[in-house]
């Protein structure tokens, strides 16, 4: 069982390791915020993202495929999220003070949220990814990989944060701004790539 649990943990940092918008936000809220909504950022986000990956190695992949509908909207709301996003990324022109409205806790957690579930890339890697080796693990194994995977997302995430907060005294507000821009452009072609999708499997199946 402890070499599947190994295998667990490669393949979980290799399914959330990419760039994307919950690690953004991670990198975002351990720059701008003080340490306990950093450290909230980083619970809700290994939380939703624990959830998710469960749901997708235990079943939403058959969901996915019994009512495809669903899998339409979940990309349509998820596109215009992400863009929505991106923009706001990219508009944003002051750094947020930690004890503003704006790094409350309840805003982070719900932002945890949508940046996990209101992602269609992630629900589809997710059901593809994990789903398939829902097969080739039954039982007791199956148990022992998702442990692997499941404490990949706290290990990269809580790195994540940690990293960040050490050398956060090296970033400037210069650099901070030029990085969302950066992540801005980033996320909006992604968001905008999903809105094609979306059109073509709505409108040109």
């Amino acid at each position: 069982m402890g070499q599947i649990y190994i295998q667990g943990i490669l393949l979980g940092f290799a399914y959330v390791a990419p760039i994307g918008i919950q690690n953004i936000f991670i990198i975002n809220r351990a720059l701008t915020a003080d340490l306990r909504r950093a450290l909230t950022a980083a619970v809700s986000v290994t939380f939703f993202d624990i959830l998710l990956s469960s749901a997708c190695f235990f079943g939403v992949g058959n969901v996915l495929y019994l009512y495809p509908q669903a899998g339409h909207i979940i990309l349509g709301a998820g596109s215009c999220f992400i863009i929505f996003i991106a923009v706001s990324l990219l508009r944003a022109r002051d750094i947020p003070a930690a004890d503003s409205r704006l790094s409350s806790g309840k805003k982070t957690v719900v932002t945890a949220f949508l940046v996990t579930w209101v992602n269609p890339q992630a629900l589809i890697d997710g059901t593809m990814l994990l789903g398939a080796f829902r097969a080739s693990f039954p039982g007791d194994a199956g148990l022992a990989f998702m442990g692997g995977v499941l404490s990949a997302s706290v290990f990269w995430f809580f790195g994540i944060t940690a990293a960040v907060r050490f050398f956060g005294n090296f970033i400037t507000p210069r650099l901070l701004r030029l990085l969302n821009i950066a992540c801005g452009l980033v996320i909006l072609f992604y968001g905008i790539r999903l809105a094609v999708l979306f059109v073509q499997s709505v409108f040109f199946p």
